[in-house]
């Protein structure tokens, strides 16, 4: 009897081991083409940079300088002749608006922690202001945005290297003031710049991004399902890396066949109430939704979403995952898309008549 009970418990180990479900997140990146957030006229799709301000702005900069720095994504730039949408980054001076010098004592000490001697250093501090924004309008005049890019309440404080001395440290604006300003603007006016191109892309532009996520893997080694479980993730990360923003994803679906087969047939084989069931069951249906939506499916998304949230175990991933794919959804209907995978030909981007 003993013997008969040490080898059933042997054979229910063996069977619970074997069964054992842990997941693991497994990264992935894919590249893709954004859409505006605010979408104007799909007719607009050029774009012209003037920018106004100060003798010092023009002697500091060029305008293709300034141009170059602000670029909308995904549309062309004309520098003459009329274009659908004027950008006008209007800049002011920088301003010294206080300055000061800081002292630094270093006390040295012997051994025996008595005091033997000190030395002084001194930084200059100085404290600044900026102001800039933009006009942003189209062809006709009719304004879109009209964004602040700095403000003269939001100072900035810059700091010099330490010097030996207090006259030092002063004579160190007294002497570079003009270029000290100029180093200031040119900082002030490219990040400007930069925030301004970000917005107008983000909201009006194309832009090609990086999504790096995550799928859930089996992890456990003596699990029936772990080698086939591997090669399927390791399938579905080589594909959706090479995938390219600029051409559709035809290929990549029907790559994609065969692991994303694999994925749907174990809820088919796991049907169990138990946990370990479940967390497989799990991990398909969010790796099926998350597919979807980066292969810009949501309605397929939303369908395996729903079935995460009835699977019973983290149901809190399906009700995200359906949060996500009405974001798609949301964003093709605002734009009369159904792809975030195309190529845009520059060239053909025409001026307004």
């Amino acid at each position: 009897m003993k013997i008969l009970f040490t080898l059933l418990f042997s054979v229910y180990t063996l069977v619970a081991v074997a069964q054992k479900v842990d997941l693991d997140r497994y990264s992935f990146v894919m590249m893709y083409r954004d859409l505006p957030q605010k979408p104007l006229d799909p007719a607009f799709r050029t774009y012209q940079v003037n920018v106004s301000g100060t003798r010092n702005i023009r002697t500091t900069f060029s305008d293709n300088e300034l141009a170059d720095a602000t670029p909308i994504e995904g549309w062309r730039r004309i520098d003459n002749g009329p274009a659908h949408v004027i950008i006008r980054p209007m800049f002011e001076d920088v301003i010294i608006e206080k300055s000061e010098v800081k002292e630094r004592v270093d006390i040295q000490k012997d051994k025996d922690g008595k005091e033997t001697g000190r030395k002084y250093y001194y930084k200059l501090q100085l404290e600044y202001s900026f102001a800039a924004r933009a006009d942003v309008s189209d062809f006709r005049g009719q304004p879109i945005v009209r964004p602040t890019l700095a403000q003269r309440y939001s100072k900035k404080t810059w700091t010099s290297q330490e010097y030996n001395s207090y006259a030092a440290a002063n004579n160190y604006l007294t002497n570079n003031r003009e270029e000290i300003k100029n180093r200031f603007l040119r900082d002030e006016v490219m990040l400007a710049l930069q925030n301004l191109s970000g917005t107008l892309t983000n909201d009006y532009g194309f832009p090609v991004r990086k999504a790096d996520d995550h799928f859930w893997v089996l992890d456990s080694k003596k699990h029936p399902e772990y080698d086939s479980y591997q090669r399927a993730h390791q399938d579905i990360k080589a594909i959706l890396g090479a995938v390219s923003p600029d051409e559709p994803l035809t290929e990549a679906i029907e790559r994609l066949r065969a692991p994303m087969e694999y994925y749907e047939g174990l809820p088919k084989r796991y049907t169990g109430n138990d946990k370990a069931d479940a967390k497989l069951r799990y991990s398909a249906y969010y790796n099926l939704a998350k597919l979807y939506l980066y292969l810009d499916d949501p309605e397929k998304t939303k369908q395996y979403a729903d079935l995460l949230s009835r699977n019973g175990y983290d149901a809190s991933d399906g009700s995200w995952l359906n949060g996500k794919a009405n974001d798609l959804m949301d964003l093709f209907r605002r734009n009369g898309a159904r792809t975030r995978h195309f190529a845009i030909d520059y060239a053909n981007l025409r001026q307004p008549e």
